[in-house]
């Protein structure tokens, strides 16, 4: 109930919101701030801009604005701009228009013309955003392609130096979440990190890693996503490690709940939230029914495998119905790469703090590069694999029952043999 009163005010647009100007054919001068990170790609970047005035008139609104790469604008940028209001698009497979919602854009902005810089950003969001820059900068050069962006993916949540193929390969073997902020990812990391400590007393490594994961935050601009991963990760683990998990439902339900009343696209347009969300429910209650006495407990490899193998059953349903994929490699791929990935982002880390030192900035380049290129192997590999995913037609209701069949089947027989 509370949800749907959020959702009827956060669509009750005043008629000064920028919506009623889309479609209208008539060219606009507006005015606004950079309000997100910019999205930088190969060939453009886009920006999301919170517009305060257009044609001198006071407005309230985000638009998406896709121009070319120079000359280069930063977060928190005041600009002018000349151009039409546009409604994103809808297509039967995938609706942009919903997508943009999840940020608050309810308009494309067609340039005709240039931008103009009306006045520099500055404050905290600027200077970390361009922190950020100046770290993907130091990474661009101690690193080729695609090392670089792998450690500019797992350290900074960066997608941009991917090829069209190696992209391919990771979504054929169901590896896209090591370049993605997940819950999943975070407690995997956790928990690997907990493994290669074991001599550090629990307390010491609870400061160490909740330092690391506001470093993390940090780096990757506490937006929603790497905030709501890290809670997720956070609460998966706990409950591992308490091992009361009829509580921490409840804390998951909450969770959820805030987070869908802060802004209801998450519930009914972000996959990305429906992921994070069953993930963590799969890894707290069904990882305990996953039987892997067969595999070695060194390096945390078995721990790794069950978090894989629940949290993929969790979201097979959400990754069927929307994605109209499954990777039949996927369990195994990730067992194999789970212990590279976080060694590459440790050693990324280090490469990064020591770049001073030329001898152990080489050390670690080398040993970073090393990872890379076996965690690129894997995939690569894996990728070959003949029937390594399913294709299926999206947005299929039976399709998506036939998953949740599947789910309730597997964890019948887990628990009957349990």
């Amino acid at each position: 109930m509370f949800c749907g009163l959020r959702f009827w005010y956060w669509n009750d647009y005043s008629d000064f919101h920028i919506i009623h100007l889309n479609d209208d054919q008539v060219l606009h001068e507006a005015v606004g701030k950079i309000c997100f990170e910019p999205d930088i790609r190969r060939e453009d970047v886009r920006y999301v801009v919170c517009l305060s005035e257009v044609n001198e008139q006071l407005v309230h609104g985000k638009v998406l604005v896709k121009t070319s790469l120079y000359p280069a604008l930063e977060y928190g940028d005041l600009i002018s701009l000349y151009g039409y209001f546009e409604t994103p698009f809808e297509e039967e497979e995938f609706s942009y228009k919903n997508y943009l919602r999840i940020f608050g854009v309810s308009s494309l902005f067609k340039l005709s013309g240039g931008i103009d810089l009306l006045q520099d950003g500055n404050g905290f969001g600027n200077w970390l955003f361009q922190f950020k820059a100046n770290l993907i900068t130091l990474i661009e050069s101690m690193l080729q392609e695609p090392a670089s962006s792998l450690v500019g993916g797992v350290l900074l949540g960066i997608r941009k130096g991917f090829s069209d193929q190696i992209m391919e390969e990771f979504n054929v073997t169901g590896l896209t979440h090591i370049i993605a902020v997940s819950g999943y990812n975070v407690s995997l990391i956790i928990l690997v990190i907990n493994k290669l400590l074991p001599f550090v007393p629990r307390q010491i490594r609870f400061y160490f890693i909740s330092f690391f994961l506001i470093i993390f935050m940090a780096l990757t601009g506490f937006t929603a996503s790497v905030i709501r991963a890290v809670i997720m990760g956070i609460i998966s683990l706990l409950a591992l490690e308490v091992g009361e998990r009829g509580k921490f439902l409840r804390v998951i339900l909450i969770t959820g709940l805030i987070m869908a009343f802060w802004n209801p696209a998450f519930l009914l347009h972000d996959a990305g939230f429906h992921l994070s969300f069953l993930s963590t429910l799969g890894v707290v209650y069904l990882s305990e029914y996953v039987k892997t006495d067969w595999l070695t407990e060194k390096l945390g490899l078995r721990e790794a495998f069950v978090l894989t193998i629940a949290a993929q059953l969790a979201t097979l349903p959400v990754i069927v119905f929307n994605f109209g994929r499954v990777s039949l490699v996927s369990p195994f791929a990730n067992l194999l790469v789970a212990p590279l990935v976080p060694l590459s982002m440790l050693f990324g880390f280090l490469m990064i703090i020591f770049s001073w030192s030329s001898l152990l900035s080489f050390v670690f380049v080398v040993v970073t590069s090393t990872v890379s290129y076996l965690l690129f192997g894997v995939i690569k590999v894996s990728s070959m694999v003949p029937f390594a995913a399913v294709d299926f037609e999206k947005g299929k209701i039976e399709y998506l029952l036939g998953a949740l069949l599947l789910n309730a089947y597997v964890i019948f027989r887990f628990r009957k043999r349990k």
